[in-house]
């Protein structure tokens, strides 16, 4: 019985030492104190512990033995294994047990973390991967949102399951169209290139196209342009030296062998300028219909005049103006740096075909078929031809 005290003693200190203050406090007497006498606390009984040898647990009361706890079943153990140990004598107390007196240390609880909710019937929860995340990134850093859940058995998403980007929509060509071009104008055939003509060096050239393209492929309008040549190698020649007419064809044609005469003394040139103009319907064939590229390739009918002046060293002014059709041969290359404009370069040639001369001299002015001149010297076949070298910029509407 002493051995069970001292066991209860052990396990419930706390309890025991809370229950003494208990008594202690109850069997305080209030005293009388006089008037002139200071207070005298008052003297505290003994405190009176509860007799519990006399107490039997309920299982001994009903003649049944009272179950036995883990502490008591090891000292038993110990007390029949240790011959030595008597047996009133109490079992050594628990190092780590409070002193008598003493209030018993919270206890510490462990609590298991909160179980997840269980996922909606048919979906499953699609686990993220959080091995790399840093913990001291995760602190500051907000939280990142639950994962979307998918139906079970649905495959994960893969990169060729994403919508794919729209592709951006290539610039349209077809719409109104106005085109600017500036570049060089420059000629073949003898009566303008050769030195034994007008020598002439390429010049300024201004051309234009006014029109629409068509679904992307055809460009139909009209254009025209104009452009000025600089003839060399004329001063101190006649005029019939440098377009090769015959003296005698001259005299023939004009009546009079004196006045043809006197013509081609008055005809000593001093300097000349030349002139190119042309117009007319363009069409152009596109080899790329939309994109930022432009590509193409053309040609017309346009009315084509080359037109020359000149000085003579008696002042006199003579012009001579040819008047024809050309078939120009064109390709263009371009780009748009934006959706309404593009910048390119077109070159150009252009193949003339004469039939009629105006003449603007002191002497005779009158038109002149082509064929009419040839009697006065090979003309027609040493009449020029043109090209042009252009920068361009297409406007689109």
């Amino acid at each position: 019985m002493r051995r069970k005290i001292s066991e209860t003693t052990r396990r419930f200190p706390g309890t025991m030492a809370a229950l003494s203050l208990l008594l202690v406090g109850v069997g305080v007497v209030p005293g009388a104190y006089a008037a002139d006498d200071p207070p005298t606390p008052p003297t505290l009984p003994p405190p009176t512990l509860p007799n519990v040898l006399d107490e039997e647990p309920a299982g001994e009361a009903e003649g049944e033995p009272a179950p036995r706890t883990e502490s008591e079943s090891e000292t038993e153990t110990a007390t029949e294994t240790d011959p030595t140990l008597p047996e009133d004598q109490p079992a050594p107390a628990d190092p780590e047990a409070p002193a008598a007196g003493e209030i018993a240390p919270p206890l510490e609880v462990e609590l298991a973390p909160a179980p997840l909710p269980e996922p909606e019937p048919g979906l499953e929860a699609v686990p993220s991967d959080t091995s790399k995340e840093d913990p001291a990134a995760s602190a500051t850093e907000p939280t990142a949102p639950a994962p979307r859940a998918r139906p079970i058995g649905a495959p994960e998403a893969s990169a060729s399951d994403l919508p794919e980007a729209k592709p951006a929509e290539k610039i349209p060509h077809k719409g109104a169209i106005l085109e600017f071009k500036s570049g060089v104008l420059g000629c073949v055939g003898a009566l303008c290139a050769d030195p034994s003509g007008h020598n002439a060096g390429v010049g300024l050239a201004l051309d234009g196209f006014l029109g629409g393209n068509i679904r992307g492929f055809l460009d139909i309008g009209v254009e025209g342009g104009w452009g000025r040549l600089n003839p060399q190698n004329i001063a101190g020649r006649s005029l019939t030296d440098v377009y090769g007419f015959d003296i005698d064809a001259l005299s023939m044609m004009i009546g009079d062998p004196l006045v043809a005469q006197a013509a081609v003394s008055a005809l000593t040139l001093t300097e000349a300028s030349m002139s190119v103009v042309h117009g007319g319907p363009a069409l152009r064939l596109h080899v790329i219909p939309r994109g930022r590229v432009s590509a193409y390739v053309g040609t017309g009918a346009h009315y084509q005049q080359w037109r020359t002046r000149y000085t003579t060293t008696s002042s006199e002014h003579v012009g001579l103006t040819f008047h024809g059709t050309s078939f120009p041969l064109v390709a263009g290359l371009g780009f748009y740096p934006t959706r309404h404009l593009a910048l390119g370069i077109e070159g150009r040639y252009v193949p003339s075909l004469y039939w009629i001369a105006a003449i603007q001299s002191p002497f005779l002015s009158s038109p002149v078929p082509i064929s009419a001149l040839d009697r006065l010297g090979p003309v027609s076949d040493r009449l020029p031809s043109f090209w042009t070298m252009n920068a361009t910029a297409r406007v689109r509407f």
